[in-house]
C-alpha cells in the first residue's frame, strides 16, 4: 500500500486513519523538493535509471545527484524533530481585479 500521506482523504474515517497527514507539497519546500518517499512503505528505494557519463545525460545525471542530496538533508533534518513534515499550505486567495 502507498504511504498514508500520499493518498487523499476525502472521508472523516480516512483522516482519522492519517490519510494525508504530514504531506509536504513539493512547491512549499525550498528548491521545490520535499524528498518524500511516494513508493510503498516497505519497498527500498530503486534507481530505475542510470544515465551514461556523455552528453546531455551527463547533466541529468548531476540533477539526480543534487535530488539525492535534497532527499538526504531533508531526511536527517526531519530524524532531528519530531519526524513529521509541515502540511500543504493552502495557495494565497486570487486579489480581486478591477473590471477593464
Amino acid at each position: 500500500m502507498p504511504p498514508a500521506h500520499i493518498l487523499n482523504a476525502p472521508t472523516k474515517l480516512m483522516k482519522e486513519l492519517g490519510y494525508g497527514k504530514n504531506y509536504a507539497y513539493d512547491h512549499d519546500a525550498p528548491d521545490a523538493f520535499s524528498g518524500q518517499n511516494y513508493f510503498p512503505d516497505k519497498m527500498p528505494r530503486r534507481q530505475f535509471y542510470k544515465p551514461p557519463e556523455r552528453g546531455f545525460e551527463r547533466e541529468i545525471n548531476k540533477r539526480l545527484a543534487y535530488w539525492d542530496k535534497l532527499r538526504r538533508q531533508r531526511a536527517e533534518k526531519d530524524s532531528g524533530s519530531s519526524g513529521t513534515r509541515r502540511s500543504r499550505k493552502k495557495p494565497p486567495a486570487p486579489e480581486e481585479q478591477a473590471p477593464s
